[in-house]
């Protein structure tokens, strides 16, 4: 299935710009159709994962 960009940022909980930015900095692929960019919803998932395993924890995240 393809996203669009602001179907990729509800996914991520990020913004338009920062899946853009993504894109541009090859952690995405994007494919441009005239003014539109798609994204594949694996490549999107993908990135999730790896975004959640080197990423910073949660707001509220105790450690012990």
């Amino acid at each position: 299935m393809w996203l669009t960009t602001a179907d990729a940022a509800k996914r991520l909980g990020v913004r338009t710009s920062s899946v853009r930015k993504a894109i541009e900095r090859g952690l995405i692929e994007g494919y441009e159709f005239g003014r539109e960019i798609a994204i594949r919803d694996r490549d999107v998932e993908a990135y999730k994962r790896r975004r959640l395993a080197t990423g910073r924890p949660a707001k509220g995240f105790k450690k012990d």
